[in-house]
């Protein structure tokens, strides 16, 4: 799911549970093709902590780049 607030333009990400890796975790292959999905093209993602599933993460476009955040944290 990404839902695009167009007020604020404020986009939004969700990992399914269906895509699920480490337990209450995302699939780190999955989660880092969407997140790559976002600039594209080209891409290098890294994983900082684990990406949480059905939570809404906040994505923050920065040029051609974009970070993924849960809450004040860096998701990834």
């Amino acid at each position: 799911m990404l839902a695009i607030e167009q007020a604020g333009v404020k986009e939004s990400l969700l990992i399914p549970t269906r895509f699920s890796g480490p337990p209450g975790t995302g699939n780190g292959g999955y989660s880092c093709g969407r997140f790559a999905a976002l600039v594209g093209g080209a891409a290098e993602v890294t994983l900082r902590r684990p990406v949480p599933l059905e939570t809404p993460l906040e994505v923050r476009r920065e040029g051609a780049a974009a970070r993924i955040l849960e809450g004040e944290h860096l998701g990834v």
